[in-house]
């Protein structure tokens, strides 16, 4: 059984498939597959990932280790994806270009600033709080439960986004903090403890 939602989806001993009868066939009969063996088929979209690290081009000693935190390796459903990267010493803004497998440039950004507003900061803590409370009221309630196989894994991978959000905020990366926090409460969502 999965739990989307307020929504369960489930695939009973026959084969049939519950829950999801608006969608095509097609996508049924994928989700019917990744139920049954617990396994997903991998996105087509993926194959044109390519997770590598860039570097900054221009500098007089060959350029400076350039980083890409986020997204990376990943296919993302927003037309307006925020993209994270470790910053290099001195420098004042960034443009970020987006391109496609073919470096056919797709997007452009105008000049980015480096540093956060008070203000940013503030939104962006209380963000942090909201996804580690409630992703740390699941983990508390689930904490003493026993739980299935597959919830045990999703309950220790809560607990570890959570531990490593918690060191992030202790060495002031908020982007970071606030992405694993963000990917706690999300899976936290989906722990089922009786």
């Amino acid at each position: 059984m999965l739990n989307d939602g307020n929504r369960k989806i489930s695939v009973d001993k026959q084969g049939n498939l519950a829950g999801l009868e608006r969608l095509p066939s097609a996508l049924q009969q994928k989700v019917r597959a990744a139920l049954q063996t617990g396994k997903l088929e991998r996105s087509s979209a993926l194959a044109q990932v390519a997770i590598e690290r860039s570097t900054l081009l221009g500098m007089s000693q060959g350029g400076l280790p350039f980083p890409l935190i986020g997204p990376l390796g990943e296919v993302v459903r927003s037309e307006r994806p925020t993209f994270r990267w470790h910053t290099g010493g001195g420098v004042q803004s960034y443009t970020v270009t987006v391109t496609d497998a073919d470096l056919n440039v797709i997007a452009t950004s105008p000049p980015l600033n480096t540093s956060m507003s008070s203000a940013e900061r503030e939104q962006t803590l209380q963000r942090i709080v909201a996804d580690t409370t409630a992703a740390s009221a699941a983990v508390r309630k689930c904490a003493s439960k026993t739980l299935l196989p597959d919830q045990e894994s999703v309950f220790e991978t809560t607990r570890g986004y959570l531990i490593q959000a918690r060191a992030a905020m202790k060495r002031d990366e908020l982007w970071q903090a606030e992405s694993l926090a963000r990917k706690a409460r999300q899976l936290a969502l989906s722990l089922e403890c009786h």
